[in-house]
């Protein structure tokens, strides 16, 4: 029960990454690689204000993430927008977004140091493991698996909208949306503020339970792209399944094997998934048949 509890909420973390991902996916077909950087920002400076300053939990929280908001709009302003507008099929934006990765993560670790900082638990929640009875539990992992289901509902009700449908427009034909009166620009500008502010929840509400640190965020993007891979690019309900499998995988190995081959059974165990369905658990199968 002590690792299904923990894979769980590993996997409400996961998700949350995921769906900063997919929040940026959907309209544009492109991965923000920096928004491992842009959790990190949230969580350190969340802490930071918390723990040095004083400034209570939330308004600490609220700042952190409209200062991320901004972060990755400047992102998109220029590193993601030039080349969209100069090659909108081309895979430039790798470059230019790993590139910004590398350069946030430098500022930010020559600001902040390499020291994991600890920030507590919202009031009035808290990590101390209450027993009850057939599992241990605190009250924050509780409520960190709620937030993650109603998050993932808001953004699949906010798929079905006028604005979902702008943004699914967009990403099937950009140049065709403007016809329909979409502007491409600012429906992605949104999206990028979005995926900005979902990357800093995540890492804020990671922080509690993994520090905050420089390191936390190559961890947890690598582990919210191998969720989208698995799941289904674009698919916040596929990511909640492959979030699930790939922390109940990571807590079971380290649990039965050892901790130093988690991250090899967890990536072979991805490796076979995509293997069977490369298109993920819930996404379309988009390969031709020849006979």
């Amino acid at each position: 029960m002590e690792t299904i509890v923990q894979g769980v909420t590993m996997a409400a973390i996961y998700t949350i990454v995921a769906v900063s991902f997919n929040v940026i996916y959907r309209p544009t077909n492109i991965f923000n690689f920096a928004q491992g950087d842009l959790l990190v920002i949230g969580a350190l400076l969340a802490a930071t204000l918390v723990r040095t300053f004083g400034v209570p939990w939330y308004a600490a929280a609220a700042i952190a993430i409209g200062f991320v908001v901004i972060v990755s709009v400047a992102i998109y302003a220029l590193a993601v927008a030039p080349v969209i507008a100069k090659s909108p099929h081309g895979g430039g934006w790798i470059i230019t977004t790993l590139a910004a990765s590398i350069i946030i993560h430098e500022i930010t670790e020559k600001i902040a140091g390499s020291d994991p900082r600890v920030l507590p638990a919202p009031p009035p929640l808290n990590v101390r493991i209450i027993d009850f009875g057939a599992f241990s539990a605190s009250t924050y992992q509780f409520a960190l698996v709620a937030f993650t289901c109603l998050l993932v509902l808001a953004a699949e009700l906010i798929d079905r909208t006028r604005g979902g449908r702008a943004i699914r427009a967009i990403a099937e034909d950009r140049e065709a949306s403007l016809l329909r009166g979409i502007n491409p620009r600012r429906m992605t500008r949104l999206s990028f503020a979005a995926g900005g502010a979902v990357a800093a929840i995540s890492g804020i509400l990671a922080a509690p339970l993994l520090f905050a640190s420089t390191a936390l965020g190559w961890t947890l993007l690598l582990k919210g792209f191998l969720v989208v891979a698995i799941g289904g690019i674009g698919s916040n309900r596929g990511a909640i399944a492959a979030a699930v499998i790939i922390a109940m995988i990571e807590t079971g190995a380290a649990r039965v094997l050892t901790p130093a081959l988690q991250e090899a059974v967890v990536f072979a165990a991805a490796l076979g998934i995509l293997l069977v369905r490369p298109e993920g658990i819930a996404g379309a199968d988009t390969g031709r048949r020849m006979v």
